[in-house]
């Protein structure tokens, strides 16, 4: 089940799967280049160019709006109800 909850400090995404994770340095984080980015791109927070890969840092604040996050949550809440 894929959903998230949000909370004062945190928001927290759930996935159905995860096919990698990997532990970057901070200082491999460059800032998004104007190659990718927009004036609507707020949500890209970062790139990151390792072992032939591309990978852009997303916050997921921005990405996923509040009305959003609202309908996830119900999403989330009638699955645990339906499955207790």
């Amino acid at each position: 089940m894929t959903g998230t909850v949000r909370t004062e400090e945190h928001r927290i995404v759930v996935v159905d799967a995860v096919t990698e994770v990997s532990r970057i340095p901070s200082s491999s984080i460059e800032p998004p280049s104007t190659v990718i980015t927009t004036n609507d791109s707020e949500y890209l927070t970062g790139i990151i160019k390792s072992d032939e890969k591309l990978i852009i840092l997303l916050d997921i604040a921005k990405v996923i709006s509040d009305s959003e996050q609202v309908e996830l949550t119900e999403v989330q809440e009638t699955a645990d109800a339906v499955a207790a």
